[in-house]
């Protein structure tokens, strides 16, 4: 235990699963996962193999171990579709003549034009 009251293979699990959900698509063997997060071999296999019973990682036939979510047969995620939005552009408040007059007030007041861009 830590000083917080958080065990050390909380950490790790919270660590671990922070790397694949940044980096989706990440496969690692047992002994990369040991040299990426600093862990014995015991320790490794005993958070690998804990999160691969919770769904959160699978172990390929070859010894990968990857985000569920990533495997294949997984369905890929899709883009939220917008819902189409018309805007009424005819109910301006303020009309052209409105904004010209403003900046004639500005101008008059201040001595800044405000139409001159330079």
């Amino acid at each position: 235990m830590t000083n917080t009251g958080v065990t050390v293979s909380e950490e790790i699990r919270r660590r671990i699963c922070a790397e694949y959900i940044e980096m989706p698509g990440l496969l690692l063997t047992q002994a990369q996962a040991q040299r990426m997060w600093s862990l014995d071999a015991e320790t490794c296999n005993q958070v690998l193999e804990s999160l691969t019973d919770e769904k959160f990682l699978y172990r390929r036939i070859d010894g990968m171990y990857g985000r569920w979510c990533d495997a294949p047969g997984f369905p890929a995620p899709r883009m939220a579709k917008a819902a189409s939005v018309t805007v009424d552009r005819s109910a301006r408040t303020a009309s052209r003549s409105d904004e010209v007059e403003v900046q004639d007030r500005l101008r008059v007041n201040t001595g800044h034009d405000a139409r001159r861009t330079t």
